[in-house]
């Protein structure tokens, strides 16, 4: 008041005297979904395979919609649970995956200083989730059933029948012994024609070495379909 009065003795507006504060920034509130794409890129060039990259992103936006729009800050227990009370049991083998991504994703929020230091992070399962989920043992997991030998040349000659190139894909993949996604991820500068070889590069084999594959004359085919 006083500042105002002294404007007014010297002809000046003192309503100018309010407006001289620095206005306060809002800060930014950053949801859990926004920081986990942060963490993500982050981290995910030196993730070998672009698989894994797509598998982390897609299952978070599947399966954690329900704390993408949550603060950071505020993620909690009851936010995690919420996340597996459809999955937990129905997709064990994928609710344990996500629930490791979303362990991970709020102790890296904290390491950032954006959750407290001391806190408990809410998607740890020893002595926490485990006390508060249904035992997954419960759950018959199993292998797919494996087709019977004696019905293999008939399933082929099939598959051969398909126009589709994931029969090719598949066809390759039996008549190599390979993984699907070293087939599916396959170049012609790793295929010798000549000397009939295919040479998967280091860095797209789960060993971390390179591996030479013998082609038969029916793979040869495939490739020259």
């Amino acid at each position: 008041a006083g500042e105002m009065r002294e404007a007014v003795a010297v002809g000046q507006d003192p309503r100018g005297i309010l407006g001289t504060a620095t206005p306060v920034e809002e800060p930014v509130v950053l949801t859990f979904g926004a920081f986990a794409d942060q963490y993500i890129s982050s981290v995910e060039d030196g993730w070998r395979n672009p698989v894994h990259r797509q598998q982390w992103r897609n299952s978070l936006r599947d399966h954690a919609a329900k704390l993408h729009n949550v603060p950071v800050t505020d993620v909690g227990t009851e936010d995690v649970l919420a996340v597996f009370q459809r999955i937990w049991m129905t997709k064990a083998e994928t609710a344990k995956r996500v629930r490791g991504r979303i362990e991970k994703i709020l102790d890296a929020a904290k390491a950032r200083g954006l959750r407290p230091r001391d806190s408990m992070n809410p998607g740890t399962y020893r002595g926490h989730l485990a006390l508060l989920l249904p035992n997954q043992s419960k759950v018959e997991r199993g292998h797919h059933a494996a087709l019977p030998w004696c019905e293999a040349l008939a399933f082929f000659q099939q598959l051969k029948q398909r126009p589709a190139l994931a029969a090719r894909c598949l066809e390759f993949v039996i008549l190599t012994a390979a993984r699907s996604g070293e087939a599916l991820g396959a170049t012609w500068g790793e295929i010798n024609l000549d000397a009939k070889l295919w040479t998967i590069p280091a860095a797209r084999m789960k060993a971390g070495a390179e591996h030479v594959v013998p082609l038969s004359d029916a793979a040869m085919a495939v490739l020259a379909r």
